[in-house]
Formats: structure tokens, C-alpha cells, sequence
């Protein structure tokens, strides 16, 4: 257990590293190419934001989760979670770069929740009821749809009031 654990922390580290680079570097060409959000009377920030700073934690996700079958991670549950977290991340940069109707955003949102859940479920994993309740699996379909497109949305949320996530 302890030698797992201490195998991790170098890749967070590597992540953590890859992430600020990545930020960095994005914010530089959003400033070059005045891709900015600009404060409205709706907006929570004042001064113009840069846009596309989720790539700093996105790009490294999607690299562990592509080499995770590597570390132990099955491959199903990896390359799921990478379609899923890619297809999410790609209408964020659409919709960042050029807008996107709601519905379609909604549709992929669900299109990745589904996607999570078919890779939970297969796994075997329980939605969020620690294995203490059994339930019907549409029933916990549904539920990794719902939890799935409800995180997506509060965390695109939190992330347009000034960087909170």
C-alpha cells in the first residue's frame, strides 16, 4: 500500500508541473489573441479573463489516463474515461472559442456520463453507496448520468466566477 502511494506522488508532481506549463502558456496565447471573457453586468470578475486554462488540468488527466493501463488501471475503465473526459473537454474549448448551442452541450455532457457509466458499471462499481446498498442497475445508469452531467455543469459554473475551480 505504501509503495503504491509513494509511486504516486511523482507522477502528481509531473502533473502538477505540466499543469502550471500548460496554463502558462495558454494564458500567454489567449492575451496574444484577445481571446478573452469580458467582464458583463452579469460577470463576477472585473477585469477581462483569459479563456481555455482547463487544458492546464485536462492535458494531464487525459496523458495518465491513456498510459494507466500501464499502471494497473484496466483498460476499459481508462480509455472510457478518456473519450468521456476528451469529449467534454473539446465542446469546452468550442464553446470557449466560438459558443455552442446549450442543447448540444447538454448532449455531450450526458453522451459522457453515459459513457462513465457504462465503465462504472462494468467494473462493478457501486454510484456512490459505498457497496452498503444494492440497486437495480438502470437505476444506478441513471444515476452516473445524472451525477455525471450535474458535476459537469457546477464545475463549468464554478470555473466561469473568476478561476474558484
Amino acid at each position: 500500500m505504501l509503495s503504491r502511494l509513494l509511486a504516486v506522488i511523482p507522477l502528481g508532481l509531473v502533473a502538477a508541473v505540466a499543469s502550471a506549463l500548460i496554463v502558462r502558456g495558454v494564458r500567454a496565447y489567449a492575451h496574444r489573441l484577445r481571446w478573452l471573457d469580458m467582464p458583463t453586468a452579469r460577470s463576477s470578475h472585473v477585469l477581462p479573463t483569459p479563456r481555455g486554462g482547463g487544458l492546464g488540468f485536462v492535458v494531464p488527466i487525459l496523458a495518465y489516463l491513456a498510459f494507466s493501463p500501464l499502471g494497473g488501471l484496466q483498460p476499459i475503465a481508462a480509455w472510457g474515461a478518456v473519450v468521456a473526459l476528451g469529449a467534454v473537454a473539446a465542446v469546452g474549448w468550442i464553446d470557449d472559442k466560438r459558443g455552442l448551442a446549450a442543447g448540444l452541450r447538454i448532449f455531450v455532457h450526458a453522451a459522457a456520463g453515459i459513457m462513465l457509466a457504462w465503465v462504472a458499471l462494468r467494473l462493478g462499481a457501486d454510484p456512490g453507496f459505498s457497496g452498503t446498498l444494492t440497486i437495480p442497475t438502470a437505476v444506478a445508469a441513471i444515476w452516473w448520468v445524472f451525477w455525471s452531467v450535474t458535476a459537469i455543469n457546477v464545475i463549468n459554473f464554478m470555473d466561469g466566477i473568476d478561476g474558484l475551480i
